[in-house]
């Protein structure tokens, strides 16, 4: 039925009741201003809730002006209202703003009174649906008590790459762990009645020159790897998608069709926006499938619609999707009036936050059973990441302002009460000694200028360099370079790249490079010799030592190497060298290089876990919480030996990226068994507290495709969790990489106990692209069965019709 036809049925009766805001009571116990709707509302929009949202939808569009629909579709912040994206609504006919907030981690975009929940990696190291069902749902609390209607996350885009700076907002390395925790949290998120938004949708691997990329793959990498958890989101039925930037196979691919409607046919119903400046040609993207944007341009709509280049019936399809989405989540009818201040954490919420943090911890390494450590006994605690400068949270759009952070040396003092613990953040108390000359144009690199660098005194030993800059920099050193940034952030916020040099005390010619027309970076040297002595000193002193490393990764930056900044090996290398018991706790977005693994006691792999994040850290380290966390990401021994996005061109940017040369359907742990790589650890693993055996895998056929039966055992005299991962190898006339990853399951075992855990394999999880589209193969399989894709002791053959 034509949406004029519809709606003169529609005026004959009664049609919808649209008040602009109504009271919503929050944890704080504020209430939101209240509109009388009879009085406030045109006389025609009245209650029929027989009305489907598609029918509300178009009555409303039926009353809609051009200039209000071309004006529908763009976004815009409010930032008086603390509101970064919401369209205009129509508030002639009492349709309110569609607020849209960031949110993988939280309630982001400087919000107050809001929990600051683990990154999503470390929710992906739990390996458990459940939980991040949990999370989804406080998660979605929180954005409907503050009046937001649309979560923008889950993030779910599959990372082939261990240097990739938004590691920290994905689910790792695999489309499994991507599928069904990303569905998982779009159930959670939506159970509330808050629109979530998977992203970004695409191939989106790369923060440097993200804007203009352009990047290449074949269709069966694109719709195994980087669109296969979006197909997953889509079957838990979220309301709305985020395209990607850059280009994909020569198309913008926020304006690729192909992509747009390949969601539709998975069931997709929802609306489309782009990421922040993902489209270079609205129209064409209107065309596509894209139905908001920012930013936004009206006039192009405008002036296409004049031209007869765009159809009004294309402008009318978008908006129908926005407005019958909102019809569908209630954000019409009754919608809480938004403030980005309201307090919505309660302990409710942050019992969820601490329970994915304390479940996201990844023990690595425990030689000599050194955790739990004893009460009582004497700590010394080391690094700034420990308590000066915690590392909760990534940084850019994911960022979220918790309540109440909790550092790891609070942690670890509540956790030990009796103990005498001693922080020493390890941060230099020498003052910067570089001091930057005047710049004059540079000889060897064209485009820039360039000065020298003084060291005060002439110091010898590790000194600590410390560069930022909003654009291309770099610092040479006797004619190598120290430190190299991309322009990846040009004109926007600064970043800072940290590196430890040692230095023998003889004048070093230093020179800093900057881009002509830019800001002058800043630098900074400190020696931090007298550091290294002192807590070396410290840590002998103490029974147990503790040193907290990390590095902050960010949106809009992609990470040069996988190296701790400034002098933190250093750090653990000293105290290690004076303690044996020296427990290192890592807070990362992904993968680091840990040099000193053989020298230390104990490794904890932390990510960032959000305001709880000290809580969780002292519940393992006591022993209070049984380890029970794995790796979504292969961490490797080296730069060399990993699978890193191609920065080797500096100062230019990179402006390509081909998927298939870099890896194809080897990513992860599937490219470094192709390539005979042996990683520092493997996908999957993780250390417990207790000791678990599998046994007895059966395998069974059922409706939909295969369970997979297989009992856990825990022979230690604690209860414990275990991630039983299953792994796939298909026939070799598939040409698919052995060994993936495709059903996982979590179970917990008390001690000197047996229970079974069921793994469900779909059939369509076997499902493989030949030509155009998805397909089982026949033939036999060979199923896997262990706790990491390097302890597989399990198998079984099944043939498959």
């Amino acid at each position: 039925m034509r949406p004029s036809t519809l709606t003169s049925a529609l005026l004959a009766s009664a049609l919808v009741v649209i008040p602009v805001f109504t009271a919503a009571s929050t944890s704080s116990g504020a209430t939101a201003k209240t509109v009388d709707h009879h009085s406030a509302c045109p006389s025609f929009l009245v209650r029929n809730t027989s009305l489907s949202p598609l029918h509300q939808a178009e009555a409303v569009l039926a009353r809609m002006t051009l200039s209000e629909k071309v004006a529908f579709i763009g976004l815009a912040p409010n930032y008086a209202a603390g509101i970064r994206n919401m369209n205009p609504g129509v508030p002639r006919l009492c349709i309110p703003p569609l607020i849209l907030r960031d949110g993988p981690n939280g309630i982001g975009e400087g919000a107050t009174g809001v929990t600051g929940y683990p990154a999503e990696i470390a929710l992906a190291a739990t390996f458990d649906p459940t939980l991040a069902r949990q999370m989804g749902e406080a998660m979605g609390r929180e954005a409907k008590g503050q009046g937001d209607d649309v979560l923008q996350g889950p993030s779910i885009d599959v990372s082939p790459f261990a240097n990739w700076g938004r590691n920290f907002e994905s689910f790792g390395e695999s489309p499994e762990v991507a599928s069904q925790l990303g569905a998982s949290i779009v159930r959670g998120i939506q159970s509330t009645g808050t629109i979530a938004m998977p992203k970004d949708i695409g191939p989106y691997v790369q923060e440097t020159n993200r804007f203009n990329l352009a990047i290449s793959t074949s269709s069966r990498v694109l719709q195994e790897v980087y669109l296969a958890p979006f197909k997953g989101a889509v079957s838990a039925g979220p309301g709305s998608l985020m395209c990607s930037y850059g280009s994909t196979n020569g198309v913008n691919t926020c304006s690729d069709a192909a992509v747009l409607s390949e969601a539709h046919q998975w069931g997709f119903t929802g609306f489309v926006r782009t990421d922040l400046g993902a489209v270079t040609n609205e129209v064409a993207a209107l065309k596509a499938g894209v139905d908001m944007f920012k930013p936004y341009d009206p006039s192009q709509i405008t002036q296409a619609l004049s031209n007869k280049v765009l159809s009004v019936a294309v402008l009318n399809a978008a908006i129908l999707r926005v407005l019958s989405t909102m019809f569908t989540f209630h954000d019409v009818i009754g919608p809480t009036k938004p403030s980005s201040t309201r307090t919505v954490t309660s302990a409710r919420n942050t019992a969820v936050a601490l329970s994915v943090a304390a479940r996201a911890q990844v023990l690595l390494t425990n030689k000599n059973h050194l955790l739990p450590l004893p009460n009582g006994s004497s700590v010394a605690v080391f690094g700034s990441a420990a308590g000066l400068s915690p590392l909760v949270s990534g940084r850019g759009s994911a960022y979220v302002a918790g309540t109440g952070d909790v550092s790891d040396i609070a942690g670890v003092r509540a956790a030990l009460p009796s103990s005498t613990v001693l922080y020493d953040a390890a941060a230099p108390n020498a003052p910067n000694v570089a001091t930057v000359g005047s710049p004059s144009p540079s000889a060897t690199l064209p485009g820039f200028q360039q000065a020298s660098v003084q060291l005060t005194g002439n110091p010898s030993g590790l000194v600590d360099f410390s560069l930022t800059t909003v654009d291309a920099a770099q610092l040479e050193m006797d004619g190598e370079p120290v430190i190299q940034a991309f322009d990846s952030t040009a004109g926007g916020p600064s970043s800072t790249y940290e590196k430890a040099v040692q230095l023998s005390g003889d004048s070093q010619s230093i020179v800093l490079f900057w881009r002509l027309g830019q800001t002058v970076p800043t630098l900074a040297a400190a020696p931090v010799q007298d550091v290294l002595q002192r807590v070396a000193t410290e840590a002998a002193a103490s029974h147990y030592a503790i040193v907290v490393v990390g590095d902050q990764d960010s949106e809009g930056i992609d990470r040069t190497s996988l190296a701790l900044p400034g002098y933190q090996d250093q750090l653990v290398a000293a105290v290690a060298a004076a303690n044996p018991r020296t427990l290192v706790i890592v807070h990362s977005g992904g993968p680091v290089l840990m040099p000193w693994i053989h020298d230390v006691a104990a490794v904890i792999e932390a990510w960032y876990t959000g305001q709880e994040e000290g809580t969780a850290v002292g519940s393992v380290v006591s022993g209070k919480t049984c380890p029970s966390g794995r790796l979504p990401m292969t961490f490797p021994t080296s730069d060399a030996a990993a699978a890193m996005l191609p920065l080797d061109g500096w100062p230019t940017s990179p402006a390509s990226l081909n998927l298939d040369s870099t890896g194809g359907l080897l990513i992860g742990a599937a490219y470094y068994r192709t390539h005979g790589i042996t990683p520092l650890f493997p996908f999957g693993y993780g250390l417990s507290c207790t000791t678990f055996a599998v046994s007895r895998l059966s395998v069974s056929r059922t409706s939909s495709g295969y369970d997979m039966a297989v009992r856990v055992a825990n022979s230690g005299s604690r209860a414990g969790r275990e991630e039983v991962q299953a792994y796939v190898t298909y026939p070799s006339n598939t040409g698919e990489p052995p060994l993936q990853l495709k059903s996982f399951g979590s179970i917990s075992v008390p001690a000197h106990a047996t229970r079974t855990v069921t793994l469900a394999l779909p059939l369509s999880a076997l499902s493989v692209w030949m030509g155009s589209h998805m397909t089982v193969i026949p033939g036999e399989y060979d199923f896997n069965v262990g706790t990491s894709s390097a302890d597989l002791p399990l198998s079984a053959k099944v043939s498959v019709p």
